[in-house]
């Protein structure tokens, strides 16, 4: 997250041993800290495509 913050991400994409675990990913909007959602890895893509195009 520090790395994230630092090189000014807008998002983070988690793999850790539980998402691995569950086959899915958590994704962190870095704009709101406490935003976060679950998704398989092949869903992330749009997602974040969808939220980057609705952002101002």
């Amino acid at each position: 997250m520090r790395e994230a913050d630092r090189l000014g991400a807008r998002f983070a994409v988690i793999f850790g041993e539980a998402e691995l675990r569950e086959g899915k990913c958590t994704v962190k909007d870095m704009s709101a800290k406490d935003r976060q959602w679950q998704a398989s890895p092949s869903e992330v893509p749009g997602q974040l495509a969808e939220r980057l195009r609705a952002a101002p």
